[in-house]
């Protein structure tokens, strides 16, 4: 029999004790049962970090965690604005050809216009249109998440083979180079930038009012509507914001790699 301890807004299953448990043992467990799940995976994270640092001398290094950051910098902008749409109980699974799309839109435009300050602003544009219109095709046409972004990733992936003509097109030292392989002081610029994400993210969920009603929208769609919550609005929200992010995130894929090519982060 599995029984179920409920701790804050966690519910985790358990097994019960074993007649062949020690009094030490059933302590930890016991322990351990009580903790919300999300210490519990803390802990083995943490164990997870210094079982790598005994067996490798390397890993507990300020250049290995910044190489780790810089890898990580592109899906953790991507998924903060996946937060949001998470939280009002959607799903986007085109923000990988999204991200491809707004880089090699971005390069093109550079490439055609002759103009490198014209890249970000393209990519950000870009973004920002697919994730109004994958956001409209939710909020106002009532289309499931799951079709509206599988439909958005087709379109999406299939626009960045028409307008490269599935060829690659290099950026040749510009500003998204600077950002994508340069440091601002000791770290490296695209960790620089998740982190002020991560911290506007939090603030925006956990301190403003537009966080609490996405929290609300996702707990209970109807009961918001009826507390006078416009849920449209939120759940478009959520798809913008991602939208705009995946737009970041592609300036920083880009710019790391130097290139923009068909297959840029489609299996993001």
């Amino acid at each position: 029999m599995i029984k179920r301890t409920h701790t804050g807004l966690d519910t985790v299953a358990t097994a019960p004790l074993g007649k062949s448990d020690t009094p030490a043992q059933a302590q930890w467990i016991g322990r351990l049962r009580g903790m919300p799940r999300g210490s519990v995976i803390g802990v083995f994270l943490l164990a997870e970090i210094i079982f790598f640092r005994i067996t490798s001398v390397h890993f507990f290094t300020v250049q290995n965690f910044t190489n780790v950051g810089t890898q990580a910098s592109v899906i953790g902008i991507v998924a903060i604005g996946m937060t949001f749409v998470i939280l009002d109980v959607g799903i986007d699974l085109s923000v990988g050809s999204l991200v491809g799309l707004s880089a090699m839109s971005s390069a093109i435009a550079m490439q055609d216009l002759g103009n490198a300050a014209v890249g970000i602003p393209v990519a950000l544009a870009v973004g920002l249109i697919s994730g109004c219109i994958t956001g409209g095709l939710i909020s106002k046409l009532k289309i499931q998440p799951f079709i509206a972004t599988l439909a958005m990733l087709s379109i999406d992936s299939s626009l960045m083979l028409i307008i490269s003509n599935a060829s690659p097109v290099t950026l040749d030292g510009n500003l998204m180079n600077d950002i994508g392989q340069n440091k601002l002081g000791p770290l490296p610029i695209p960790v620089v930038i998740m982190a002020v994400f991560f911290l506007i993210g939090h603030w925006v969920l956990a301190h403003t009012t537009f966080g609490r009603r996405v929290y609300a929208v996702g707990g209970n769609v109807e009961s918001a509507r009826a507390a006078g919550i416009r849920t449209n609005r939120y759940l478009f929200s959520g798809y913008v914001i991602t939208g705009l992010l995946s737009g970041v995130a592609a300036v920083i894929s880009a710019g790391q790699l130097g290139t923009a090519t068909p297959v840029l982060d489609v299996g993001l």
